[in-house]
């Protein structure tokens, strides 16, 4: 499959990651557990599972704060993906399936929207581009 991406970069992350001499954030189930955490809002530690609370401890500082019994996510994505574009040999749900991997979004659309009867049924038998742009 083929993918153009159209990202932002977050300039300001960059710099925080830069400047803030934190360990990397290698362990998979600790960086699952502080993505379900909102970004730069305190929670409380007592709110959150045994569980959660054991792979949190795997957060190196510079992701997660911790003060008084509060947890704070630091860490939030250094891109945002605005636009995906995926072709695909497969009709248009699967790319818009394959698109869904490039990041979370708030719509999909697909290049035949708005097209009827033969028009559309061309175009999704041949694997037209899907596009997330959110």
């Amino acid at each position: 499959m083929r993918a153009v991406l159209a990202v932002r970069l977050d300039a300001a992350e960059v710099e925080r990651r830069a400047g803030g001499g934190g360990a990397p954030l290698l362990d998979v189930g600790a960086l699952e557990a502080l993505l379900q955490l909102p970004a730069g809002l305190p929670v409380p530690a007592t709110s959150l599972t045994a569980r959660e609370r054991a792979r949190l401890r795997g957060c190196p500082d510079s992701a997660l704060e911790r003060s008084d019994g509060y947890l704070t996510r630091r860490l939030v994505r250094p891109l945002e993906v605005d636009v995906a574009l995926a072709r695909t040999a497969r009709p248009v749900r699967g790319a818009l399936l394959r698109a869904g991997r490039f990041g979370e979004c708030k719509r999909q659309e697909s290049a035949a929207r708005g097209r009827t009867g033969a028009a559309r049924g061309r175009e999704e038998s041949s694997g037209m581009v899907g596009a997330c742009d959110c």
